[in-house]
């Protein structure tokens, strides 16, 4: 074969192979984008599974570590061992669990919202509310948002959006609404904190899809009906060790005889909110004590620890 025709061949060759590569490309662009695409987006999909795996790790630790102390607590409180040593050193341990928990669980809050199912478990979702509801009420009120968005998305329960609702009140000293917060002091007293109108306590219960608790409440503690204008007054009397309730004291205010302690130093009453300040004398065995209080318009309600030198 000559020379210059096998050249001309080879040519022609070389230029229908390109022809074929140009319309295979145009025509076919995107299947060499779509796995162009596959080979970028595949490490960043597997990259942000292995950040929700991290999140959803998280989030279920700081839910256990959480709970698992404050279960721990309430076994202690349950027998009556509050001024044990075991029981300040896991009252200590939660405090610092929980600071903890705040520092990793609230940037996550911050940078993603508060993430449900099916990115992370039910658990991890529930984390969220565990570690802001024992936080400090700047945070609470910070996120108070936020959890209102998760009660209505369904990530919490009605008694947990109530236990929350209370609890923010009753860090301001404001009467609660649910009547799910109680106070366990020092002398073993366990009391309820004031609820707005008590008498209608079940009907706001029912509104939420909870069950009516008025009647068992009436059963477990001493229940003032009080309303927004008025103020509860808690007497929490102790001995100088403050380790015991002092009994039997006859509290009076401005001069009116108001009623005594209990065994174990707990007595409640409520005045007019709009009172500026108070005049309380006890008395007790020939023994009088006598202090000026000035009390807080925005309070609801007041702790007042009084040590009785017997």
């Amino acid at each position: 074969m000559p020379r210059q025709v096998k050249e001309k061949g080879e040519q022609l060759k070389i230029k229908l192979e390109l022809e074929l590569i140009f319309i295979f490309m145009k025509y076919n662009y995107h299947i060499l984008f779509l796995i162009s695409f596959n080979m970028i987006s595949m490490p960043m999909l597997a990259q942000n599974k292995n950040i929700q795996k991290n999140i959803n790790e998280i989030l279920e630790k700081a839910f256990d570590d959480d709970q698992n102390v404050r279960d721990s607590i309430i076994i202690l409180q349950k027998r009556n061992e509050i001024n044990t040593v075991e029981y300040r050193h896991l009252s200590i341990e939660m405090t610092k669990l929980d600071s903890i928990n705040q520092l990793k669980v609230f940037p996550i809050l911050d940078k993603y919202g508060w993430l449900g199912k099916p990115k992370v478990s039910e658990k991890a979702c529930r984390s969220f509310f565990y570690i802001i509801q024992h936080a400090k009420i700047d945070k609470q009120l910070k996120y108070y948002q936020q959890v209102m968005q998760a009660y209505r998305a369904k990530y919490i329960s009605a008694f947990e959006y109530a236990i929350f609702v209370d609890r923010v009140n009753v860090k301001q000293n404001k009467f609660q609404q649910y009547a799910t917060q109680t106070e366990l002091d020092q002398l073993g007293n366990e009391t309820l904190y004031p609820v707005i109108e008590i008498n209608r306590l079940d009907d706001r219960l029912s509104k939420i899809g909870l069950e009516p608790s008025f009647v068992e409440l009436s059963n477990l503690y001493t229940i003032l009906n009080v309303c927004k204008d008025d103020k509860v007054l808690i007497f929490h009397i102790m001995n100088k060790n403050q380790t015991k309730g002092v009994s039997d004291v006859d509290i009076f205010i401005n001069d009116k005889f108001v009623g005594k302690s209990n065994d174990k130093g707990l007595f409640q009453c409520k005045i007019v909110k709009k009172t500026q300040s108070i005049n309380i004398a006890l008395k007790k065995d020939n023994v009088k004590k006598e202090k000026k209080y000035v009390m807080k318009d925005s309070d609801d309600f007041s702790n007042l620890y009084i040590i009785w030198n017997e």
